[in-house]
């Protein structure tokens, strides 16, 4: 969703290290952290599961994983258990304005939109021009938020990131919220998201939900 295309080298290289820390300790934190991010980046959802769980037990407070685990949870079906962690990681590191809205994304996935609209509006207001906050306000709060509190946002993001897909996506919500059909259509979100699924499993998974 970042507009980052990674090769696929940074993936082979990451095996090989991965492949040397096994040889040293095959039951290290190391280990089962970075084979469960290399899992991850595979879509094989319950195998990186299974080691940020298992990175957990050596380090019950390490924020990367409560975040990655977190979200994998949330791809699983497991929403419920994903808002144990993800409510534990903002008591760990408050401060980081993502963080803040990763409880509410796990209330919003076990159906309940209107609980989650708090955390994303606490996230957006520690960090107002944050592109990918923006965006997510259009995504969640935008469905159950007046159009006039939800589509100024959107038209703020505009212009600040017009050629990422930030702004792309973020013009097309703006437009279907204001019940601008014909011009959403044009803003042609459908192929930005489906380029960008190639590269990004949350885009191809945010295109499933919504």
């Amino acid at each position: 969703m970042l507009g980052i295309k990674p090769d696929p080298i940074h993936l082979q290289i990451a095996e090989s290290c991965l492949k040397e820390l096994e040889d040293l300790d095959p039951n290290s934190f190391h280990v089962h952290f970075l084979r469960g991010l290399i899992r991850y980046k595979q879509t094989r959802i319950e195998d990186a599961v299974s080691d940020l769980e298992k990175v957990l037990e050596f380090d019950p407070n390490n924020r990367e994983c409560l975040l990655y685990l977190g979200i994998l949870y949330i791809l699983a079906g497991r929403a419920a258990k994903a808002e144990v962690l993800l409510t534990r990681l903002v008591e760990i590191d408050p401060l980081t304005a993502v963080n803040q809205i990763m409880p509410g994304y796990a209330k919003v996935a076990q159906g309940d939109i209107a609980a989650g609209v708090p955390y994303y509006q606490k996230a957006l207001a520690m960090e107002p021009q944050n592109p990918m906050l923006m965006l997510m306000m259009g995504v969640t709060p935008g469905r159950v938020l007046p159009v006039e509190e939800v589509s100024p946002i959107l038209e703020q993001l505009e212009p600040l990131v017009p050629y990422s897909i930030f702004g792309r996506v973020g013009r097309f919500m703006r437009l279907a919220l204001e019940g601008k059909k014909e011009e959403a259509k044009e803003a042609g979100a459908n192929e930005i998201l489906q380029q960008e699924a190639r590269w990004d499993e949350h885009a191809a998974w945010w295109m499933a939900s919504n």
